[in-house]
């Protein structure tokens, strides 16, 4: 019997996998000595970059999210493929999705996200230092470039029009380190 923090698993079957997601339930002793289960997805971990030029435009991308069954501003994010690095993934995210080469990439962080049920960690970076090719989309893609200055980009965090949060945070986290709020 393994022990995760005060509960006891008995056992864990995997019920569904793929390459981006595995679903786990665990049989469980409860921390009150009851028998039980527990539902985990475990998701690849992720990136997700708010590119910020000279002008303080940011750039994001406007991309139908299949999951929430609608078009959705956020930064630009993808999972992180085994043997690379986040920092790796977020320039390859990048040039794919808006092709923006980035001189520098300011790491903010490794975030969880729902932690009840979810194992999954996002880093999070702002790139500068901006420039511009073609992007590279995948098939699966339906992607926008999104620009926008950073004042009008903070006022959709805080109206809700970004719902995004990893996005959302950055964003936030630029506009207090702005002189030009």
């Amino acid at each position: 019997m393994q022990e995760r923090g005060p509960w006891k698993v008995k056992s864990t079957e995997v019920k569904y996998k793929n390459p981006w997601i595995e679903v786990r339930e665990d049989k469980v002793i409860t921390p009150g000595g009851n028998d039980g289960f527990y539902g985990v997805t475990k998701a690849l971990d992720g990136v997700c970059v708010v590119s910020i030029d000279e002008q303080d435009n940011i750039h994001i991308v406007k991309e139908f999210k299949y999951a929430v069954n609608s078009y959705r501003l956020e930064g630009v994010c993808g999972g992180i493929e085994e043997g690379h690095t986040p920092e790796q993934t977020a320039h390859k995210e990048l040039q794919e999705e808006l092709g923006i080469q980035a001189k520098s990439l300011e790491y903010l962080g490794g975030f969880d996200t729902f932690t009840s049920i979810v194992e999954c960690t996002m880093h999070l970076y702002i790139a500068r230092g901006l420039s511009f090719s073609e992007h590279a989309h995948e098939d699966t893609e339906v992607i926008e470039h999104y620009s926008l200055p950073l004042k009008q980009a903070y006022g959709m965090t805080e109206s809700g029009e970004i719902k995004h949060l990893p996005t959302s945070f950055i964003i936030q986290k630029l506009y207090i380190q702005s002189p030009e709020k």
